[in-house]
């Protein structure tokens, strides 16, 4: 994948459980105070590109994709209106 298109399903709701997990809230770090995490497979997503990867994290921010600290990853997505994981 190398365009941005191509991760529109981290933000647009067509495959559920994506959050971001804030791993440095040091807002001097940007962006990579964030990984893509899917809460409800229990696996994180690597973007090589680390322009895309920026492009990624600000679009699921401005869609309102959870934010949630590493202590937070094992529950429910908060996104989930039924409240299971």
């Amino acid at each position: 994948m190398s365009d941005l298109a191509d991760h529109a399903y981290l933000w647009d709701g067509s495959e559920p459980g994506w959050c971001l997990v804030q791993v440095n809230p040091d807002k001097s770090l940007g962006m990579s105070a964030f990984a893509i995490y899917n809460r409800k497979h229990a696996h994180a997503l690597i973007i090589e590109d680390d322009e895309i990867y920026a492009q990624v994290i600000e679009r699921m921010l401005a869609a309102g994709c959870p934010v949630v600290s590493p202590t937070d990853m094992s529950g429910p997505d908060p996104g989930d209106p039924s409240g299971v994981s």
